[in-house]
């Protein structure tokens, strides 16, 4: 995935303009960014696609970016009282965070 992608989506998911760096961080390191240039790593990518995907979800359901955003970063309880954002880096995570969501959509708790 181009380094291109993550940048996109650091910038839609952020809430104020000084967090994009430290979503941008959160994924893959500024020196690791440099160090291999506008391609991050498949494992990066990996991260990358996990969070789109928790966006995607949310931006679907809520059908709006604000809202969506809110989702993505409140804490809930059935995540652990963590946000989605937060354990969207991990490879099982986003499924049950997108199994919640749809199962908020069609009032099906998980």
């Amino acid at each position: 995935m181009p380094g291109a992608a993550l940048e996109a989506l650091t910038e839609r998911i952020r809430r104020e303009p000084d967090e994009r760096s430290h979503l941008l961080d959160r994924i893959v390191t500024k020196s690791t960014l440099a160090r291999r240039g506008a391609q991050p790593s498949p494992r990066k990518s990996a991260k990358t696609e996990r969070q789109a995907l928790t966006f995607a979800t949310a931006l679907h359901i809520w059908a709006s970016d604000d809202d969506a955003r809110v989702s993505t970063h409140a804490q809930h309880p059935m995540l652990r009282d963590r946000a989605a954002i937060d354990i969207a880096i991990t490879e099982l995570a986003p499924r049950r965070v997108r199994a919640l969501r749809w199962g908020m959509r069609y009032g099906v708790s998980s």
